[in-house]
């Protein structure tokens, strides 16, 4: 379609994936389909750009100008902690 959107989550999962859905038309997609499964963009297939999930150590040793903001973010939050406990391990 070309057009900008956001996403809000739709409390649905499929196979512990959650399905996001688009504001602009109210679609569901399904992160492991790669393509809107529900709405009026049903069938849809996702634009998808590459991602690298990684450790901070590994990401500077492979881009070393690499700058971070900030981790002042005014939540309590541990960012040197894994958020989801043992899930990558189940």
């Amino acid at each position: 379609m070309g057009n900008l959107t956001t996403f809000g989550v739709s409390g649905m999962l499929y196979n512990s994936n959650i399905i996001p859905y688009d504001r602009e038309t109210d679609s569901y997609w399904s992160q492991m389909l790669l393509k809107a499964v529900n709405g009026e963009l049903k069938g849809t297939p996702a634009d998808t750009c590459k991602l690298i999930e990684t450790r901070w150590d590994t990401w500077k040793d492979m881009y070393p100008e690499t700058m971070v903001l900030s981790t002042n973010t005014g939540y309590s939050r541990n960012y040197e902690r894994y958020p989801y406990g043992d899930y990558k391990t189940r």
